[in-house]
């Protein structure tokens, strides 16, 4: 149940990012950030409420320790690494903007944001299919 929760809210966390990004498109930039915080807000929640504990207490000792190069232990700790380092660019670009209206600073970011991105949804596909692998059967019946 914990974990349906949890998928349901990083879709819609990946429906934000894309939200973020039309806003982006139509050069709405306050809107665009006051997106991408509220997607980042989002997802520090389920990571730390539910993916931290499922990693540490189910995928590091039942699949990680004892077959460390099996595809799902590689791939999970590729989901971890690529997630953790969306979390800390996100937090870092939400910070450093903190809903000024003034967005100008913002533009010196953007190979940042463009990295962050590129990381954030790598990480939440990695992550769609680590779900289905552990959970699919469960969520397609």
């Amino acid at each position: 149940m914990v974990t349906a929760v949890s998928l349901i809210v990083q879709i819609v966390v990946f429906l934000l990012l894309v939200l973020g990004y039309f806003y982006k498109r139509k050069l709405k930039f306050y809107m665009h950030g006051a997106v991408m915080a509220v997607a980042v807000a989002l997802h520090l929640i389920t990571v730390f409420a539910v993916m931290v504990p499922s990693f540490v207490l189910g995928v590091i000792p039942y699949y990680v320790i004892p077959e460390p190069l099996m595809v799902i232990s590689l791939a999970s700790v590729i989901h971890g690494v690529l997630g953790i380092v969306a979390i800390v660019l996100g937090v870092y670009l939400v910070a450093a903007w903190a809903f000024r209206r003034n967005v100008n600073g913002c533009f010196k970011r953007k190979n940042v944001m463009r990295l962050t991105i590129s990381v954030w949804f790598a990480s939440l596909i990695l992550g769609f299919l680590l779900y289905i692998t552990f959970y699919g059967t469960t969520l397609f019946g």
